[in-house]
């Protein structure tokens, strides 16, 4: 039993090449395997204990390999998945806590990083690690979620949301974010209210921000979801008044109400407000297809109109699909010559 517990590294690729360098040598009679054979179990499983203690490395691979070959009741289970997510936290921090301080590090730090801490989010989202260690483990990361110097912040967010299993845990996990007084983390805690149910600190929240079309899209879909459809219209109405940016998704919600109405002119007239938004050769085609042949009669002086605002190398694309040569000449003429290395118009 107790030699079985020291193989927890036989995979380990630096352990492997090591063994091969080894065989290079002559070994001393009293070899390595000699003395495991040799010793009993208490004095294996305290070479095990002593060599894991301070290597969280080892202590999960120690954890890992002794789950596949021991027999654990579900809460015994459990705690080993803690175990093994504790590692792989101790594993990462030093190097997380040195990216942090300085905003970033060597490439192959921080993809080692990244590489664990995506690891410790499969792990929390697979296994059912006690409450307890959850919440540990949560309270480990937001500080660094806080911080925003790691460049890690999207793979800190996985692990918060993984150690995150019910309703409760996700309350607390907003009730920190809200604490930090910051624009993003704010408005991770207003998803998760508007997740969990909890309407009114959801609309409190959002409250606080409504600026952008994505703002008064995100809360007409919250009127919509709850079955107040005409505070959902008024809501995407005002932010097509309002609203200082990021349209799309307002548009494309009242076009999808005005379709469902039957309002053939308003959904219409929305989609070309979308087409002509960032006008390029795709949305031209796309709106063109939307239209019947009258429809695009009354709209093709308007879309040739937005022409101007589009960029030099889609309005190029633009009047060579309509044929309008001596236009798109015209353009070409005006365009520097095309560094095709950077994206550049070719034909």
């Amino acid at each position: 039993m107790g030699t079985v517990c020291l193989c927890y590294f036989i995979d380990d690729p630096l352990y492997l090449m090591g063994k091969k360098r080894m065989k290079k040598r002559s070994q001393p009679k009293g070899s390595f395997d000699d003395l495991i054979d040799a010793a009993d179990v208490a004095v294996l499983r305290q070479l095990v204990r002593q060599v894991a203690a301070h290597r969280p490395d080892v202590r999960r691979k120690c954890v890992e390999f002794l789950q596949k070959t021991v027999t654990l009741s579900p809460k015994a289970l459990a705690g080993a998945d803690g175990e093994i997510a504790f590692a792989l936290w101790n594993e990462l921090e030093f190097d997380l806590s040195e990216l942090d301080e300085y905003g970033g590090g060597p490439r192959d730090v921080e993809d080692n990083v990244a590489d664990l801490l995506y690891e410790l989010a499969e792990k929390l989202e697979k296994s059912t690690i006690p409450r307890d260690d959850r919440r540990a483990l949560l309270d480990e990361v937001l500080p660094f979620i806080k911080s925003r110097n790691s460049g890690m912040e999207d793979s800190l967010y996985d692990v918060a949301y993984g150690a995150c299993q019910d309703d409760e845990d996700l309350r607390y996990f907003a009730r920190q974010l809200e604490t930090f007084g910051q624009d993003w983390s704010t408005s991770h805690a207003r998803r998760i209210y508007r997740r969990i149910g909890e309407k009114e600190k959801y609309l409190t929240l959002r409250s606080h921000r409504m600026e952008y079309g994505a703002d008064y899209h995100d809360l007409a879909t919250f009127y919509w979801e709850q079955g107040d459809r005409e505070k959902a219209l008024e809501v995407a109405q005002e932010g097509m008044e309002k609203a200082k940016g990021r349209m799309d998704e307002l548009r494309d919600f009242l076009a999808d109400r005005a379709k469902e109405s039957g309002d053939r002119e308003s959904y219409l007239d929305i989609q070309f407000q979308q087409a002509i938004n960032r006008l390029t050769l795709t949305s031209y085609k796309a709106f063109h297809k939307l239209c019947r042949a009258k429809e695009w009669e009354s709209y093709e002086s308007k879309v040739a109109a937005a022409l101007e605002n589009a960029s030099q190398g889609e309005r190029l694309k633009i009047h060579m699909h309509r044929k309008e040569y001596d236009r798109a000449v015209d353009t070409l003429s005006a365009m520097r010559y095309p560094d095709t290395r950077y994206g550049g118009v070719i034909f």
